[in-house]
C-alpha cells in the first residue's frame, strides 16, 4: 500500500519569492526572474497547480521562522 506524506506551511507563497528572501537573507546579489513558461518536469504549470491537496498537514513554522533558526550558509563566491 503506498501512501502519501504531504506537508506543507501554513502560507501560500510564490517559490520565486521564497528563493528571493533566501538570497536577500545571504546579502547574494543574484537576481531572480520568474519564467512562467519554464517547465516543471516537462510541464508548463499555471497559479494554484503545486498547492496542497485537502489532506496535507500544515505545519505552523513559516519560511521567515525557519530562515531566522537556520544558521545563515556563506554566499558563493564568483567562479573564475
Amino acid at each position: 500500500m503506498n501512501r502519501i506524506l504531504e506537508v506543507a506551511g501554513p502560507q501560500q507563497v510564490p517559490i520565486v519569492e521564497l528563493v528571493r528572501r533566501a538570497l536577500a537573507r545571504r546579502a547574494d546579489p543574484r537576481v531572480v526572474i520568474a519564467d512562467p513558461r519554464a517547465p516543471y518536469f516537462g510541464a508548463e504549470l499555471h497559479d494554484g497547480q503545486l498547492l496542497r491537496g485537502p489532506e496535507a498537514i500544515i505545519a505552523t513554522t513559516t519560511f521567515a521562522d525557519w530562515a531566522t533558526a537556520t544558521p545563515d550558509a556563506p554566499a558563493p563566491r564568483e567562479r573564475e
